[in-house]
C-alpha cells in the first residue's frame, strides 16, 4: 500500500471511531486532526514513530469494557530548530488544549527553556476528542535535562520516576524520555512520566499490583531478547498512583504476521483481553488501503492500549 494522503487518514479515523461505538459522527474531530497533520505529513522524518509518520493512532481496552480512541500528533516543521518551531508549537497548544496562556507559559519554560541547539526537546500533542471530557496532553521529551535540572523544574515527577527505578533495582534513570501534562477544564489535570525500564521486578509489581500482567507477558514473550535489546525494550509510565509499561512492538518482534499472532494468543489465552477492537482496526485498514503497523502495547492500570503507527 501506498502513503496515505491526509483525507485518507482523516476518514479512517472517522470511520473507526465509528466502527468501534465510540462515536457515530467523529467528521468534527476527523477534521481537526487533519488541520494538525497538514503541515508535518509530508516531511515524514518524525520521532514520535520509528516510520517517521508524525501520528499515533491508540486504541484502549478498558477492564470495564470501553474503549477509547485517540491520537497524538508532531506538529513540528522539520525544516527548524527548536527555536523556529516554539511560535507554531504555542499557537497549537492554545488552539487545542484549552487553557490560559500563563498556563502553558509555564509548561514551555520549565520543559523548553534552556533546551541547547539541536536537543531532541520538542512538544506533541495528544488529543482525545471522543471521550465523554475531552482531554489534551502536551507531551515533552526531556532527555535533554540533567538529573538535576529534572528535579528543579519536575520535582514531583523526578521524585517519583526514583522511587520507582529504585523499586525496580535500576536506580534513578540518567534522564527522564518524556514529561506529558493532560489538560481539562482549563487546568493541568495531571502529569505523566515515561522512562526506559529493562526489567519489571517483583518490587514494581507489589507497588502497584496491576503491572502483574505486563510482569507475566515480559517473562513469556521476551525472555529471548538481546541485552541490548533490553535496555530499550520498553517505558515505564508513571501518572500519579497509577503504572503502565509501554512494550515497543519492535523489540518483541510483534511486527510480522508470525509476532503479532503470539502476541494475541498471549492476550487471549492468558490475560483473557477483549480482542474485539483489533478486527475493527483491521477492517478499517483495508477498507481504506491504509498500512499501519502495532508501534507498542501498554499494559496496566487495568486497561490494554494498542498504539498503531502509519507506514
Amino acid at each position: 500500500m501506498s502513503r496515505p494522503s491526509i483525507d485518507e487518514v482523516a476518514a479512517f479515523f472517522a470511520d473507526l471511531a465509528r466502527a468501534l461505538g465510540v462515536r457515530e459522527d467523529a467528521t468534527a474531530e476527523a477534521a481537526e486532526l487533519k488541520s494538525l497533520i497538514d503541515a508535518p505529513w509530508s516531511a515524514y522524518r518524525s520521532q514520535l514513530s520509528e516510520s517517521g509518520a508524525p501520528l499515533e493512532i491508540s486504541v484502549q481496552v478498558r477492564e470495564s469494557g470501553e474503549w477509547a480512541l485517540r491520537y497524538i500528533v508532531d506538529v513540528a516543521d522539520q525544516s527548524r530548530d527548536l527555536a523556529g518551531n516554539l511560535d507554531q508549537y504555542f499557537d497549537t497548544a492554545r488552539a487545542i488544549a484549552g487553557v490560559p496562556d500563563s498556563v502553558l507559559k509555564d509548561l514551555f519554560d520549565r520543559h523548553l527553556g534552556g533546551a541547547p541547539p539541536g536537543s531532541p526537546a520538542r512538544m506533541m500533542l495528544g488529543v482525545a476528542p471522543l471521550a465523554n471530557r475531552r482531554r489534551s496532553t502536551l507531551y515533552f521529551p526531556t532527555s535533554w535535562m540533567t538529573l538535576g535540572q529534572m528535579v528543579e523544574r519536575a520535582p514531583e515527577v523526578a521524585a517519583a520516576v526514583s522511587l520507582a527505578h529504585q523499586l525496580g533495582g535500576e536506580g534513578m534513570p540518567a534522564a527522564t524520555a518524556i514529561i506529558g501534562y493532560d489538560l481539562e477544564d482549563g487546568r493541568v489535570a495531571r502529569w505523566k512520566s515515561y522512562s526506559w525500564i529493562s526489567d519489571i521486578s517483583p518490587q514494581l509489581v507489589e507497588r502497584w499490583p496491576t503491572l502483574a500482567p505486563a510482569a507475566l507477558l515480559d517473562r513469556e514473550l521476551g525472555g529471548s531478547m538481546a541485552a541490548a535489546q533490553r535496555r530499550r525494550k520498553a517505558f515505564l509510565q508513571l501518572q500519579g498512583e497509577r503504572a503502565r509499561v509501554q512494550f515497543f512492538a519492535s523489540a518483541y518482534g510483534w511486527r510480522d504476521e508470525a509476532g503479532v499472532g503470539r502476541l494475541l494468543g498471549f492476550l487471549d489465552e492468558r490475560l483473557r483481553t477483549d480482542l474485539h477492537p483489533l478486527p475493527a482496526v483491521r477492517d478499517m485498514m483495508d477498507r481504506h488501503r491504509i498500512a499501519m503497523v502495532v508501534g507498542l502495547v501498554a499494559v496496566g492500570s487495568d486497561a490494554l492500549t494498542y498504539y498503531f503507527w502509519p507506514e
